[in-house]
């Protein structure tokens, strides 16, 4: 929730001008935005599909929330054909570590490299599902040349999920077996439990497949 205006530029206002120089320079470009599962806000149910209603809980989702309306704006109105993929916590080499800005894994592996505590909010019992970096580049490049992905919104996520807790103890055993793991109060805008539906990306990976993903994920 800090530095609203920096994250006003960098989620919503460059998503703007590069959907703008396409049109003006490039209509036929394809263009994969890469959203959040922020933008759910927290779930009403497990699994979330993606026609889950959109009640974003934090700045940053409020912000990917209005960069993926102008992107399909610009794919209804002037045919740039968008793709938005909504992530879950990617990790992989060269992830982000320095913070929790892009994964609250990314700060867990400081602390455990640092040798301090990992902090789990609240009562360690909300699952979350994880994507490893070759997964998600994959998903990337499916996207931007799958014709059936133009103007949709697809979720990416795992099929499987762990608690938090249970997340800690992977650490544990593979990374520092002498690591503590300390619990502090959950924040206002935590999600209790994430985990999303995975139905119309996995219908966009089957070969040779053609119309409406939604029919093809229901056939599946």
């Amino acid at each position: 929730m800090e530095n609203p205006e920096t994250d006003l530029a960098i989620n919503t206002l460059a998503q703007l001008q590069i959907l703008e120089a396409c049109r003006h320079y490039n209509p036929e470009v394809r263009v994969v935005f890469a959203s959040t599962r922020q933008v759910y806000g927290r779930p009403l149910q497990i699994p979330v599909n993606e026609d889950h209603p959109l009640a974003p809980v934090d700045l940053n989702g409020v912000h990917k929330l209005a960069a993926e309306q102008y992107h399909q704006l610009f794919n209804n109105i002037y045919g740039i054909r968008s793709v938005i993929l909504r992530l879950t916590n990617t990790f992989g080499p060269r992830m982000r570590v320095v913070d929790a800005r892009q994964t609250f894994l990314g700060i867990w592996i400081r602390r455990v490299l640092e040798g301090k505590p990992i902090l789990i909010f609240g009562d360690g019992e909300q699952i979350r599902d994880y994507n490893y970096i070759d997964d998600v580049v994959d998903a990337l490049l499916l996207a931007a040349n799958t014709d059936q992905c133009c103007g949709e919104v697809l979720n990416l996520g795992s099929s499987e999920a762990f608690s938090l807790t249970e997340t800690a103890k992977v650490f544990k055993k593979n990374w520092c077996r002498k690591a503590k793991l300390n619990t502090c109060p959950s924040r206002k805008t935590a999600w209790s439990s994430t985990l999303a539906t995975t139905a119309l990306i996995t219908a966009a990976s089957k070969p040779n497949s053609a119309g409406n993903l939604r029919s093809a994920s229901k056939k599946a």
